[in-house]
C-alpha cells in the first residue's frame, strides 16, 4: 500500500419484501330477498257530500242578471231568459206591513227636586254680624 490511502468500497445489500395476495375462490355468498305483506286494519272516518238538485220555476221579474246566492247550505243560481214587451210592468213580490198600536199606562216614581235658598249676613269693622237678610222671614 501506498502512502496514500486508497478507498475502499464495501456494497451494502438490503432486500424488501413485497407481500402480494392473489385471491383464491373458496365460496361465495348469495343474499334472498322476499317481500312479506301483512294487513292491519285502519279505521277513520270519510265525509261525503250529497247534493240534491231542485229546479223551481218562479216566473219572476228582475232588472237583469242575478248573482248567485247562498241560503244556509243552499246555493240559488238564478237562470235568467230576456224577453221584449210593450208595456213596462211592476210586480209586486213582498209587502212589508207596519201596525203602530198606541197604549197609555199610569206611571209613577220619586224624583228629588233641588232648590237653593239665600242668607245675607252684614258684619261691622269689628266682625260682628249686623243684620242678617233672609227672604223666607
Amino acid at each position: 500500500m501506498s502512502a496514500e490511502k486508497e478507498e475502499i468500497i464495501v456494497p451494502v445489500i438490503a432486500e424488501q419484501l413485497h407481500v402480494d395476495a392473489v385471491p383464491v375462490p373458496k365460496g361465495g355468498v348469495r343474499v334472498v330477498k322476499r317481500t312479506i305483506g301483512q294487513e292491519h286494519l285502519v279505521e277513520g272516518e270519510l265525509r261525503k257530500d250529497h247534493v240534491e238538485v231542485k229546479r223551481l220555476k218562479t216566473n219572476r221579474i228582475v232588472d237583469g242578471p242575478q248573482p248567485p246566492t247562498q241560503v244556509g247550505n243552499t246555493t240559488i243560481i238564478p237562470i235568467v231568459e230576456e224577453t221584449i214587451r210593450i208595456e213596462r210592468q211592476w210586480v209586486v213580490t213582498e209587502e212589508i206591513h207596519l201596525t203602530r198600536t198606541e197604549t197609555t199606562e199610569h206611571f209613577q216614581d220619586k224624583v228629588v227636586l233641588n232648590h237653593e235658598e239665600a242668607t245675607v249676613e252684614r258684619f261691622d269693622q269689628a266682625g260682628q254680624t249686623t243684620q242678617t237678610d233672609n227672604p223666607e222671614s
